[in-house]
């Protein structure tokens, strides 16, 4: 087993980095995604092999994921080690405007669905709940067309606001 301990994004939505802590040994390994637009998911990276390097250390794993993949080292992962990832959850509700996104909740995880959902990370409850407000109040005046727009809209807004992280 093994569990995600960082997610970095590139800012342009299509391509992250995952940095994971075995449970067996406690070492640490990277890979990078990329998004599949023909699939619509991400994919391991051609240059995949790195995961099978094994680091003692979260500052070790990084170092070397920067060295090995050029946009990390212009992207500030800026949580830190023990931020917990969340998967972000919303309701997407009908109005007479259009649809609207509302009531956005955060849930721990230690496997992040990037493919079909949003995650992001925090350094502590109080940013994950300042997150989730400003998430509110972002959205609540806005409406849109379909649901796709919608989720499309919300992903890039927290991709954007988390600067790279997920």
């Amino acid at each position: 087993m093994r569990d995600v301990v960082k997610l970095i994004h590139h800012p342009d939505g299509k391509r992250y980095v995952e940095i994971v802590r075995s449970d067996l040994d406690g070492t640490f390994s990277f890979e990078e995604f990329v998004l599949d637009e023909e699939e619509n998911a991400f994919c391991p990276s051609a240059a995949h092999w790195h995961s099978f390097s094994r680091f003692a250390s979260l500052e070790d794993v990084l170092t070397e994921a920067q060295m090995h993949i050029r946009w990390l080292s212009s992207v500030s992962p800026k949580a830190p080690a023990d931020a917990t990832v969340y998967q972000l959850n919303w309701k997407i509700l009908p109005g007479l405007k259009g649809l609207s996104c509302s009531e956005f909740r955060a849930t721990r995880t230690d496997a992040p669905d990037m493919d079909q959902g949003v995650a992001f990370d925090c350094a502590s409850d109080d940013e994950r709940d300042a997150f989730l407000r400003e998430l509110e109040s972002h959205f609540a005046p806005q409406r849109f067309s379909n649901s796709a727009s919608a989720f499309e809209s919300v992903k890039a807004f927290v991709l954007e606001k988390m600067g790279g992280r997920p």
